[in-house]
């Protein structure tokens, strides 16, 4: 099933903060901002000088008192505060160690802000991560600019290559439902899994799946586990739906040109470090080094798009027109070949037997993985 995200106008009128609530599920914690009336879209952001907090500034609701707030100290936050902000408000959120951003969703009258808190040896990896980014410089237009990550040209041809495999969907969300009952988050694990068993069969990669059970993964978090692999290619398996029982077949999508200002804003908002050498070039520039990486990283999600249809053509029912682009949000990372590949319609009869079945699913992610050894041993030459 397609992640589609559509942004639609929201009536603004001054609305009052009303509750504030902290609720920790294990490994993220979700902060619930709760408003009288309907605000506009805040600007959510983090700062790392000092204390690293996240901010939420909210320019048209009023911070008049919070009716209730449970703001103890409770998983990746260490508290909640606010005070009034211009005309409107800002809600600071002061982070526990290794706590990190993980996305925020706004509807109106509440916003939920999601931090992550990794366990065990994923701290390591975040606190070698913050190591590195250092406090960003800022644009004209205000905006924090990508930085260099050095990296060495002799480790990258030597290293496996690394691969993330984002299971769609899981946790609380299903995603398609098949008339027989198949649920889209079990079929896109199992495929995931298998995929990622017969990558590490040829010893060449190095596998990283964005989920191995099922829970809820955000979005933007699961665009975040691939840049934090440094992955050389992200593929996230889905399983379509559709009106008429009658659709069935594969399809691969890639990012469209359309989509290409939403990866920059998104380069913008989370201060990602690109590899490219922007702090000795004019800020003019920027922009212009930051499309030209983009440019790079779709035109090879491309390619492995044009090796993958042949190879699902031939183990696979497809759709017509089988390459296709869209602005999903897991195809966004602006640094990472990336393909969203579905599978098959759960709500075609065959399809959804087929999903549900070991062998065509040994199949369809064989023929993934030699797509995998013929694009890298196309990039490689």
């Amino acid at each position: 099933m397609l992640w589609l995200v559509f942004c639609a106008a929201v009536p603004v009128f001054a609305g009052g903060l009303s509750h504030i609530t902290l609720t920790d599920a294990g490994e993220q914690t979700h902060i619930t901002i709760k408003y009288d009336g309907v605000v506009s879209e805040p600007r959510v952001f983090t700062l790392d000088g000092g204390a690293p907090r996240v901010v939420i500034d909210l320019p048209d609701a009023v911070a008049n008192g919070v009716k209730r707030a449970e703001l103890e100290p409770k998983g990746a936050a260490k508290g909640v505060r606010y005070a009034p902000r211009g005309q409107g408000a800002r809600v600071v959120i002061d982070l526990a160690e290794f706590a990190q951003l993980s996305g925020y969703t706004h509807s109106g009258t509440h916003t939920i802000v999601t931090l992550r808190l990794p366990i065990g040896a994923q701290r390591a990896e975040v606190a070698a991560t913050q190591a590195v980014e250092t406090a960003p410089r800022i644009s004209a237009r205000g905006i924090p600019i990508p930085r260099l990550q050095p990296r060495s040209v002799k480790a990258v041809k030597l290293r496996k290559k690394t691969i993330v495999i984002d299971p769609g969907h899981g946790g609380y969300d299903p995603g398609a439902l098949g008339k027989g009952g198949t649920k889209e988050k079990s079929v896109t694990l199992r495929a995931a899994k298998e995929l990622k068993k017969q990558l590490e069969k040829t010893g060449r990669y190095s596998v990283v799946l964005t989920r191995d059970n099922d829970v809820f993964v955000e979005l933007d978090e699961r665009v975040r586990r691939a840049r934090r692999a440094k992955a050389d290619l992200f593929i996230s398996l889905h399983a379509d739906s559709a009106g008429r029982s009658t659709t069935r077949g594969a399809s691969v999508y890639t990012i469209a040109d359309h989509a290409r200002k939403r990866s920059t804003r998104l380069v913008n908002s989370q201060n990602w470090i690109l590899d490219v050498d922007l702090n000795s070039t004019p800020k003019d520039v920027d922009d212009i080094l930051v499309d030209l990486a983009q440019r790079k990283t779709f035109s090879q999600s491309s390619a492995f798009a044009d090796i993958l249809v042949p190879e699902l053509t031939k183990v696979t029912p497809v759709l017509g027109n089988t390459h296709r682009r869209a602005g999903l949000f897991v195809l966004l990372a602006p640094d990472v070949p990336a393909v969203l590949i579905e599978m098959g319609f759960l709500s075609n009869g065959k399809d959804e037997k087929l999903l549900n079945s070991a062998a065509d699913r040994r199949r369809k992610m064989g023929a993934v993985a030699k797509s995998i050894d013929r694009y890298f041993a196309e990039v490689e030459k």
